[in-house]
């Protein structure tokens, strides 16, 4: 499971009491395809 960091502009692993909650190991997302976890363009 993610959620959305507004500090650092991009998503990343929810925790709930310190632990990380892992979603869907099947669940695909643009990051999967391409390496990066920050599924955005960068500023040209």
């Amino acid at each position: 499971m993610e959620r959305w960091d507004d500090d650092a502009a991009t998503w990343v692993v929810a925790e709930e009491d310190g632990e990380k909650r892992v979603g869907s190991p099947y669940c695909i997302h643009e990051w999967d395809i391409n390496g990066r976890f920050a599924p955005f363009e960068e500023p040209a």
